[in-house]
């Protein structure tokens, strides 16, 4: 559920914007995460944590100037590790 509210949040922002890469005002990253705990909460789930591993990621990306890119950057990156593991 995070992942498709983060996901869908931002891939409308590039879609209007006419670009992936836009820088987020804070007022729009404050937004996503509201909207993101809002679904969790009434799920029946708690709000995003910081000490959960998953919750961190999207905290994370949502810190940054350009989340969707952050994201899809650590993504790719924790990819690159595993392809670099399953080789050895």
């Amino acid at each position: 559920m995070i992942f498709l509210v983060f996901y869908s949040w931002w891939a409308r922002k590039a879609k209007d914007s006419h670009t992936v890469l836009f820088c987020a005002e804070p007022k729009e990253r404050e937004g996503c995460l509201s909207s993101i705990n809002n679904y969790l909460s009434g799920a029946g789930y708690p709000e995003m944590y910081a000490g959960n591993p998953y919750d961190w990621i999207f905290l994370w990306a949502l810190s940054d100037e350009q989340p969707l890119y952050a994201f899809r950057s650590y993504v790719m990156e924790i990819f690159a590790v595993h392809s670099e593991k399953m080789n050895d």
